[in-house]
């Protein structure tokens, strides 16, 4: 059984739509070969700024050569029969601005990787908020979600 999975890290450059066309050179094993990845948010098109208010779409194309290839992104996995298929995820906008770098597993058994495809994509996150005061520059951290806050007066005396 084997699964496609995504991690994500820093890269240098931006790299946010590869295709391979020839399944024989694509990247992958003899059961699951990657045709295209592409990293775009659902307002724009994979050129463009991703901001820190986008959500941010990872799309791929694969093959399937082995009728019990699965994919997965850490969720359940599912079979797949023989045939070229398209799966996406979308992040909600809580990623921190700064570089992305998406890493392909493909793993047997659910334990054990049998290839791993290093910057499959990379992207940029900016911070492109506008702000009324004054920024401490960018926030530590890979996520930065947005939560909504309540406030009321507990003792209007003190």
């Amino acid at each position: 059984m084997k699964r496609q999975m995504f991690s994500f890290k820093n890269p240098i450059h931006q790299t946010r739509d590869r295709v391979w066309d020839d399944v024989n050179s694509a990247p992958g094993t003899l059961g699951l070969r990657l045709r295209r990845i592409t990293v775009a948010t659902d307002q724009r098109n994979a050129t463009d700024v991703i901001a820190m208010e986008d959500s941010v779409s990872v799309e791929t194309e694969f093959w399937c050569l082995n009728p019990e290839a699965v994919l997965t992104t850490a969720g359940r996995p599912q079979r797949r029969g023989k045939g070229r298929y398209s799966a996406r995820f979308v992040l909600p906008p809580i990623l921190n601005s700064g570089a992305y770098s998406i890493r392909l597993l493909v793993v047997q058994n659910e334990n054990r990787v049998v290839f791993e495809l290093d910057s499959a994509a990379t992207f940029i996150v900016a911070d492109t908020a506008r702000r009324d005061g004054a920024s401490t520059g960018r926030d530590p951290g890979v996520i930065q979600p947005r939560l909504p806050w309540s406030e009321r007066i507990v003792d209007a005396s003190a």
